[in-house]
């Protein structure tokens, strides 16, 4: 799917260690700044997503799916915003 949307392979390598690293970020309780631009880069990287389906003309369908995890994760930030 990365080839079809004109991407090269190595992204998934970049995209993949951000993940880890932003879901690290997400899981730690010591630095709230870090937690914050975690989900700041997650929200970029799901939005990016949607676009990216969109602009490759992959249909409605494709562009929308990334955009239902976005909902989840406004979630888990409002749930986390709401403990603090």
């Amino acid at each position: 799917m990365i080839l079809d949307l004109g991407y090269p392979l190595y992204i998934n390598f970049i995209l993949g260690i951000g993940k880890i690293l932003g879901s690290l970020a997400i899981i730690q309780t010591k630095w709230v700044v870090i937690k914050e631009w975690a989900y700041a880069g997650f929200t970029f990287d799901i939005i990016g997503a949607s676009l990216s389906f969109a602009f490759a003309g992959m249909g409605f369908s494709a562009s929308f799916m990334p955009l239902i995890f976005l909902v989840i994760m406004f979630v888990s930030y409002g749930l986390w915003i709401k403990l603090n």
